[in-house]
């Protein structure tokens, strides 16, 4: 059973590159959230999706360039679909990059709010579908994430499998995270300010450490050296056996 993708010596240098600037984006995020404005890390569907930042152009250029980042990672991965002949986690992948960079081109957009004469901020239509679509773009995301996380489980083992695990279940921890915030801010009596922080603050620490985590499983999943042969009772298509002949 494979266990990681072979990769070639310039993918596994992009990988290298893609990883260690996405983490230090999440990092920096996380920083500006934390010690910043108080915007806060907002979290994400840790399949990739980062909500693009409006508040300051620091935010924007940090997630723009991690959106950057995990989209060069998947595209990676994508390649290694396409030699095994995965066409359903083809799609699944494809649907997911295209969506990630479909959300943070309409997040950069200038939503248009018009100021009225009595001194309120009217909202265009735009501004209000601008408003509506990280959530829907993140349901969808999570949808062909889930796809492609079920068919890497079921198909492979050791990294891939994790990673696979991690597109099915991060998404859903880091839900949690935002909801049980929520439900202290709202429903629960008798916390200080203080103590509402310190919650915030330890549930920023955890979707950041999701995060983190499934970069750290994308970039395991693929390797120089990694043992892909054709003859191992996979599904390597006939193009990548040819393909992988040449190399050896």
């Amino acid at each position: 059973m494979v266990n990681q993708f072979q990769i070639s010596k310039v993918q596994n240098e992009l990988m290298n590159w893609s990883f260690g600037i996405g983490v230090a984006m999440l990092i920096l995020g996380f920083l500006d959230g934390f010690f910043g404005s108080g915007t806060a890390f907002q979290g994400e569907l840790v399949a990739g999706v980062k909500r693009v930042g409006q508040s300051s152009p620091l935010s924007l250029v940090e997630d723009l360039t991690f959106c950057v980042a995990n989209l060069l990672m998947w595209w990676v991965l994508h390649r290694c679909l396409v030699r095994r002949g995965h066409f359903g986690m083809q799609l699944a992948l494809v649907t997911m990059m295209v969506l990630t960079a479909l959300g943070a081109v309409i997040g950069i957009i200038p939503f248009g709010d018009v100021l009225t004469a009595s001194g309120f901020y009217r909202q265009t239509t735009f501004g209000a579908f601008q408003s509506r679509f990280p959530f829907f773009n993140s349901f969808v995301v999570y949808l062909a994430g889930f796809v492609l996380g079920t068919g890497l489980i079921r198909r492979y083992g050791g990294y891939l499998r994790l990673y696979g695990w991690a597109l099915v279940v991060f998404p859903l921890l880091d839900s949690l995270l935002q909801s049980f915030y929520v439900y202290l801010y709202t429903s629960v009596g008798g916390l200080t300010l203080n103590e509402l922080n310190t919650y915030h603050g330890l549930a920023q620490l955890a979707q950041l450490a999701l995060a983190i985590g499934s970069l750290a499983l994308l970039r395991r999943s693929v390797s120089v050296d990694a043992d892909e042969r054709p003859d191992d009772g996979s599904d390597l298509n006939q193009h990548g056996a040819i393909q992988y002949k040449i190399k050896r």
